[in-house]
């Protein structure tokens, strides 16, 4: 086999692989990073939190198949975080829209 028919097969297992991840990947919650904007504009809580550092999310991804989904985002500043603990429902659409939500500030980063 020559070279360009190896790097030919290597660019199709890519695409395929590629292809079949996004076809089988559950929908991801596009709200969390709008949450977490929203957050970082508020120059109060980031006084409180120490600023922003990153945060993390956390879902049941078996609850992605339903219409209801519990989540948490922690929000991690130098000082402090902030843990939103909420619930997002899906719109006629599929997108998740945010239902509820409440926050906790915590010395504990």
């Amino acid at each position: 086999m020559s070279k360009r028919n190896i790097v030919l097969v290597l660019i199709a297992v890519v695409l395929t692989l590629v292809f079949f991840e996004v076809i089988t990947r559950p929908d991801y919650p596009e709200l969390f990073p709008t949450i977490v904007e929203d957050y970082k504009m508020n120059s109060k809580l980031m006084n409180v939190l120490g600023g922003y550092r990153t945060y993390e999310y956390f879902y049941n991804k078996n609850h992605l198949k339903k219409d209801t989904l519990k989540f948490q985002i922690k929000i991690i500043g130098r000082d402090k975080s902030l843990m939103c603990t909420g619930y997002a429902i899906k719109d006629e659409l599929g997108k998740w829209q945010l239902l509820s939500k409440e926050e906790k500030v915590s010395d504990e980063i």
